[in-house]
């Protein structure tokens, strides 16, 4: 549990900036690098590392944010 708190104090001293920023290009791409991420952990999660099924899953979940 003690590592989950520093973890998540960490990640949110990380990710403040990008919202106090939020107005330029730099919150979109962050966005994108989550998506992407997320994506390519939720995949992993369901054993579904097959190109055919990563490549495109994580290009749209990567373009998302960008087109928003």
């Amino acid at each position: 549990m003690k590592t989950r708190i520093i973890s998540a104090v960490i990640a949110t001293l990380i990710f403040l900036p990008f919202l106090i920023f939020s107005d330029t290009i730099a919150f979109p791409a962050i966005m994108a690098f989550a998506a992407c991420l997320g994506t390519y952990e939720m995949l992993r999660c369901l054993d579904k590392k097959h190109v055919l099924i990563l490549f495109p899953s994580m290009l749209y979940a990567s373009l998302l944010p960008l087109c928003a």
